[in-house]
Parts: structure tokens; sequence; C-alpha cells
């Protein structure tokens, strides 16, 4: 759903030049102690499911293997021959794992190695498909349901199928319910997306929704957090998926979203909730005073994928998107799960990277306010494929962990983390308003398939970790090149129409070093 600005909720003498300021600002104004409160409780509640999607780095991570059959019960790790080591070549029926720090993992739980190493990968693919569908379901659900109602039931489907993960006693059934982990726990954080940009207009919009970016790292801190303390597959599932328990509590303080109730013509429930968040915010305004209508329902229809495809520009612009999109996903997931792989180490890097991600969403929203879309987009795109690219060039096993090339991939994802939260911004911008939500929609799932993709990395760095670090150098530079054709749109006024959108032309050779953004434009909103 749309949040369209209509009348003003308040009667107030307004000049004629000053435009209709939105009706559920105009109650409960801008930002205060109400909307902060809220905010803070559906921040809350996402966190343990993005959580869960970084988890998936500590399900099956790399750890020494050897056949048991002809060896000894009692025979420590040290003295196993280093010869039989994650040797596959001959036939074994037992096999013993490396348990100096790992209890249990899938891979040691279902003997995932030799000819069934891929499987590992296959669940993780199958997760991050999961990723899709929720976010499809997210917005069905959300939007008959109602937000808070949504938030409660995805919460719990997170809890239930993250606990009955842990329990699962075969593989196959362990997929099938990771699967559903997936779907909920995406949902989940985008219903509380929707429902804290909801509560806004105008540039608050832009700033709350950034401000939920700041979850990610909450939940990538919490992941590896649980699994070095827990280092059992089973127990990280369970510790991730309890803190849901509480999401009754605290859904009880968060009313439903009132833009939500608005639209469905629910307005005495609106005029309660926004009543109670004005007294909240020291506003003095009783419940009788506030005069909310719903929005007249537009009869034009709904664009699709095929409307845009129709022209020639908005085509050009939206398929740039979609690799924008693919290739920032791409990379920060390849990133994220792969940090062992990519760099012998798993924890402190995975660690560090995560402390790193609230300066690059900071970084993010301090740019989307004050140098556009293009400048920082492109900027911290091509740094961090310069850095992979660096990263190709050091040679390996020459110095003490491996240090530089860390430090590169560390600087590498803190760009992509802070890019990648642009594109949101950039994305709504460019397309036409008939068509934003289809144009961001096809963006979020092109960017789901980079994410699937990013799983198999694992397994290209076992043969060298050249390849994947080669591949998101591609990837960063190429997104890079080619975004900058795309116009600017910080302080632009937005197209209406696909016609509105080809009036605005793509940056010609001696344009694209040209940043400039619409000051004026932008100080009249």
């Amino acid at each position: 759903m749309t949040s369209e600005e209509t009348e003003p909720a308040l009667q107030m003498e307004k000049s004629p030049d000053e435009p209709p300021k939105d009706q559920i600002v105009a109650v409960i104004g801008e930002t205060g102690r109400w909307q902060l409160e809220k905010i803070l409780i559906v921040f809350l509640i996402s966190i343990p499911g993005l959580a869960h999607i970084f988890v998936s780095a500590f399900v099956a991570p790399k750890r020494d293997f050897w056949c048991a059959d002809d060896l000894p019960s009692d025979l420590t790790e040290i003295e196993v021959p280093e010869s039989i080591k994650n040797n596959c070549s001959i036939s074994c029926s037992k096999y013993s794992y490396d348990e100096s720090f790992w209890e249990e993992t899938i891979v040691s739980e279902w003997d995932l190695v030799c000819s069934s190493s891929g499987l590992p990968v296959v669940s993780k693919m199958v997760f991050f498909s999961g990723f899709a569908v929720g976010t499809f379901v997210a917005g069905l659900v959300s939007d008959i349901w109602g937000r808070k109602r949504s938030i409660l039931l995805f919460s719990f489907l997170m809890m239930a199928s993250g606990l009955a993960t842990s329990f699962m006693p075969v593989f196959p059934s362990f997929i099938i319910m990771w699967w559903l982990v997936g779907v909920a726990a995406v949902a989940n954080f985008t219903v509380a997306f929707v429902w804290t940009i909801e509560l806004a207009a105008g540039k608050w919009k832009v700033i709350l929704g950034m401000a939920m970016q700041f979850t990610w790292p909450f939940g990538r801190g919490l992941a590896v957090v649980i699994a070095w303390i827990f280092p059992n597959w089973r127990t990280i599932f369970q510790i991730v998926s309890a803190p849901c328990i509480l999401a009754p509590i605290m859904i009880y303080f968060l009313p439903e979203s009132p833009r939500w109730l608005i639209a469905k013509g629910r307005i005495s429930e609106a005029r309660s909730i926004l009543a109670s968040g004005a007294k909240r915010n020291k506003k003095n305004i009783s419940e009788e005073e506030i005069d909310i209508k719903q929005p007249k329902s537009s009869n034009q229809r709904k664009g699709t994928i095929a409307d845009i495809m129709k022209y020639p520009k908005l085509r050009i612009k939206t398929c740039i998107m979609y690799f924008n999109w693919f290739s920032s996903s791409f990379m920060l997931y390849g990133i994220a799960l792969n940090w062992q792989g990519l760099t012998g180490g798993l924890f402190m890097n995975f660690l560090i990277a995560a402390v790193l991600d609230f300066p690059a969403k900071l970084l993010a929203l301090v740019s989307l306010v004050w140098f556009g879309r293009r400048l920082p987009y492109i900027s911290l795109t091509f740094i961090a494929g310069i850095c992979f690219v660096a990263c190709l060039v050091i040679p390996r096993g020459v110095y003490p962990n491996e240090l530089p090339i860390v430090v590169l991939s560390m600087v590498s994802s803190f760009c992509v983390s802070a890019s990648f939260a642009m594109l949101w911004m950039w994305t709504s911008e460019l397309m036409p308003t008939t068509v934003r939500n289809a144009g961001v929609g096809s963006c979020s799932f092109v960017a789901r398939i980079g994410g699937i993709l990013a799983t198999t990395l694992g397994i290209l760095a076992e043969i060298s970790p050249l390849i994947p670090t080669a591949m998101f150098a591609t990837s960063a530079l190429i997104s890079a090149s080619i975004s900058l054709f795309l116009p600017e749109t910080h302080g632009a006024p937005l197209p209406d129409s696909p016609e509105e959108s080809e009036m605005v032309p793509m940056l010609q050779l001696n344009q694209v070093f040209k940043f400039k953004i619409n000051r004026e434009e932008e100080a009249k909103k």
C-alpha cells in the first residue's frame, strides 16, 4: 500500500502556495516520543528474524573430518594422521570430526562430506529462496489482515519453524523447516518496515526507513555472538528463535498502522490511535477535533513489469537497477556468509563486519540527505570494486592472518552495505508512480536471486578464494560503470507516469561525471 498524502486532518488555514500536509503528520507531528517508542518495538521484533539470516553462516562451517572406520574410538584429533584428514579417496561408513570448537553442525550431524558435500549449499539455497516468497506473502497478508496482526503472525511462525528446525531428525525435513524460517524472517522485517514508513511523510519517511536498516547489523551481531557462545547448530536455532516468545507482549503496546486503518475505512479506530499519539507527543488535540478521511481509490490500473518494458528509456533504467540489486545482494551475502572461505577466519571477521555495518548504514542515511543518490552509490561501489581487485593481486600465505586481504574485504563489505541501503530510495524515485510497486518489487526479487547464488560461493572458494573475489570485483565495477548513465533523482520531481519518465533522459558520455542535484526543488519539499 502506498502512503498517499490526503486532506489535512486538522482544520487550519493554509496559504494558497502551501502544499497539503499529510493527515497523519498533521495530528501527531513529523516525529515525537510516541513514534520513537512504537518504532523501537518493531525494531526489536525484527532483529531475531535477521539474526536467522546470518545464522546460516554458522550451521555448516568448515571443519576437519576423517574416516573413523579403522581408528580407535579414543583417538584424539591431534593423533589423527594428516594423510587421512579431509580425504575422500577412500570408502568410509563412519566419519569423525574436529571438535576443538564446534560441538555439532549439520555437516557432522548428517555426514555431509565427500559425495554429500554439496548438500549444505543446497540447504542454504532453499533457505534463501524463502526470502522471495516471504516478501511476496508479507505484502498480501499485511494488506488483508493489517500490519499488527501480520507482525504477530510471522513472529509466531518464525519461532515455531525455528524451534522445529532445531529438532528435525533427518536432513530433508530440516531443509523444509529452514525454508519456512526464511519465509517468516523476511516477511516479519518487511511488514515491520512498512509499518514504520507509514507513520511518516516527506524526509522523515526516508530517515525512519533508513533507521530500520540498523536492525541488520544488530541481527548480524546477535548471530555471531550466539554462535560463539553455543557452538551447536540446534542450540543456535533455539536461542535465536526464543525471543519471538515475547512478541505478544510487545505487540500489545503496538497499535495498528493508522494509515492502513484509514485506507480500509476504519476511521474511528485510526482517530483513537492518532489522538493517543498526539497526547503522548504533548499536542493539545482532542479526538473530536481530528478530521481524517479515507483516500479516494484510484480507478487507474496498477502497472506491471510489462508496462515498464514498453518504454525504451525506462526499460534501460530498470535493467540497470536489476543488475545493481543483483550485484549488491550477491556481494553483500557472498561476503557475509563466506568469511571463512574468503579470508580464512570466521568469528572475528564476521563480528568486525557486523560492527562496521552501523557506520555504513549511517553513511547511507547522511549521503541520501546531503549528496543525492548517484555520487554516493557509484563512489562506494567503485571503491568496493577496487578493493576486490587489490585482494586479487595480494599474495596469500605471506602476511599474518592474511591481514591486508581481511582489511580490504572489510572495506568492501562496508561500502557494499552502505550502497545497497541506498538502492531502495534511488529505485523508487526512478520509477513512475503507476509502476513503482512493480518496479521496486521486481528489483527486490532479482536481489533474492543474487542472494541465492551467493550461497554457492563457498564451493568456489574451496577451489580458489580468488574466484569469488574476482566475481565480486567484476560485479562492483560493472555496477558502478553502468550507474553513471542513470539520472540523479534527489530533489527532482517524481514522475507520475512512464511517459513522464521517458522525458528524463539517460546521461550522455560527456555528462556521466557531472554530479549535480536540484537543490531548489529539494528546498521546496
